[in-house]
């Protein structure tokens, strides 16, 4: 294309999606660590953070080393990130590192927003879990429509491979997900 030839003398990646391929360069860059990774996703408008450590600590007693990724999480040199979901930027290098430590189960509080932006893109979640979903996160700068919400949260269970999803039936919108599972 004609941007090619604009800037010959420097790298030029041309995308579709510069979200997504952000996500597969970061992958790359950092040796694809999550093909070797198990991942369980939790996602939900609240309960996120305390089901994702309520699983990892019950991992941990139950002597499987995991990864915990989310609100209040961090890298292994102890630099804490902004998102509950961090950008793939700073996740693929992490679970490079957790790899390198010999761990290869990672809880992830998933977001609306990491998955609308594409943070957790090539990652495969083979257990999640729904807490429920209510109208948070509806307006300027995040979710447009309480059915762009619902729908961001739907596609951890439609798009990233889960095969096993725990979900909380007095949520009217459980059945939604679940049928998500199901084509995975």
């Amino acid at each position: 294309p004609d941007i090619a030839k604009k800037y010959s003398r420097e790298n030029v990646i041309i995308a579709e999606n510069t979200r997504k391929t952000l996500a597969e360069m970061c992958a790359k860059m950092s040796g694809n660590p999550h093909t070797s990774m198990k991942f369980i996703g939790i996602t939900g408008t609240k309960g996120k953070t305390t089901t994702s450590r309520f699983i990892s600590e019950l991992l941990s007693r139950c002597g499987v080393r995991n990864l915990f990724v989310g609100t209040g999480g961090g890298d292994f040199s102890g630099r804490k990130y902004i998102n509950t979901t961090p950008d793939p930027t700073k996740l693929f290098p992490i679970l490079t590192d957790a790899k390198k430590r010999g761990i290869d189960t990672v809880v992830c509080e998933v977001s609306s927003a990491a998955l609308k932006d594409f943070r957790i893109y090539g990652l495969t979640f083979e257990k999640a879990v729904f807490t429920g979903i209510g109208k948070d996160h509806i307006g300027k700068g995040e979710h447009e429509s309480f059915d762009d919400y619902l729908n961001s949260k739907r596609q951890l269970f439609s798009d990233y491979g889960v095969n096993f999803a725990v979900l909380n039936a007095d949520d009217k919108y459980s059945d939604l997900m679940r049928r998500g599972a199901m084509k995975s």
